[in-house]
């Protein structure tokens, strides 16, 4: 742990800013109440040029003869794991595996700005657009850092970033897990320009049999007779949720094993 010699405020290293990688920021604590958050039922995910760009029209609102045929490329962001679709100004990138969307952003309002939209209300903007593209357990989030950029293109523009929470307790990143969203607000328009979204590194995630062992907590196997169509009989199992479970659909974290229980 780092503290500001002068302010005595704590400092957190952040690791994934696109834009100010391995640069130190000031934690702001006076606002860590909890956020109540709205996810998805499903998480965002593109697996294609058509996707694409139908999510980056959706997000930026702009005409179709506007977005230049997208560059598709691999690109080493996560060890050469993910892809980059490019339209213009506008770049989308995801998760080659899965096609979450792990950052999207305009870069056509690149300039050093002193606007007049008000933190509050930019901070506003960014709580409604990072629920868009939560995960589908997520139920709170902690702001863990707000700034306003002092330099380079987007200086001017308001920065966010959101950190996972459970009871009010954030989640904070590592160097092999995260949780946490960032956002970037343009302070002359008030857009939304730029959100990028951590994803836990694979090579840390548990085994099948240690989850199916925590899948297993939250069922049971019932054995029955099962008539086959060429009628013959077999014995059969058949999975059955635990009673205090029927109503929720059980995930497991892949990272720690753990539950994560949604509702159906």
């Amino acid at each position: 742990m780092q503290f500001d010699a002068q302010t005595g405020q704590p400092l957190y290293y952040n690791y994934s800013s696109k834009s100010n990688f391995g640069v130190y920021f000031e934690q702001d604590w006076n606002n860590d109440t909890p956020i109540p958050v709205q996810p998805p039922t499903q998480a965002k995910k593109v697996h294609n040029q058509q996707q694409a760009r139908a999510l980056v029209q959706e997000e930026f609102n702009v005409k179709m003869e506007e977005l230049q045929p997208s560059d598709v490329e691999t690109i080493d962001m996560n060890d050469g794991k993910d892809v980059r679709y490019k339209f213009g100004h506008v770049n989308l990138i995801t998760d080659k595996a899965s096609g979450r969307v792990i950052q999207v952003f305009d870069s056509s309002s690149d300039s050093p700005k002193k606007g007049t939209i008000k933190e509050t209300d930019a901070r506003k903007a960014a709580i409604k657009f990072v629920q868009r593209y939560l995960d589908p357990w997520e139920t709170e989030l902690i702001l863990g850092y707000s700034i306003q950029i002092k330099d380079g293109l987007q200086e001017g523009d308001y920065a966010y970033q959101f950190f996972s929470s459970y009871q009010g307790i954030p989640v904070f990143p590592t160097r092999t897990a995260t949780s946490s969203y960032r956002v970037e607000v343009d302070s002359m328009t008030g857009k939304i320009t730029d959100f990028s979204k951590e994803l836990p590194d694979s090579k840390t995630v548990v085994t099948p049999e240690v989850a199916a062992q925590e899948w297993m907590k939250h069922y049971k196997l019932k054995l029955y007779y099962f008539i086959t169509e060429d009628n013959k009989i077999r014995l059969i199992y058949e999975e059955l949720p635990r009673i205090a479970n029927a109503n929720q659909k059980v995930h497991i974290d892949a990272t720690t094993g753990q539950s994560v229980l949604i509702a159906k």
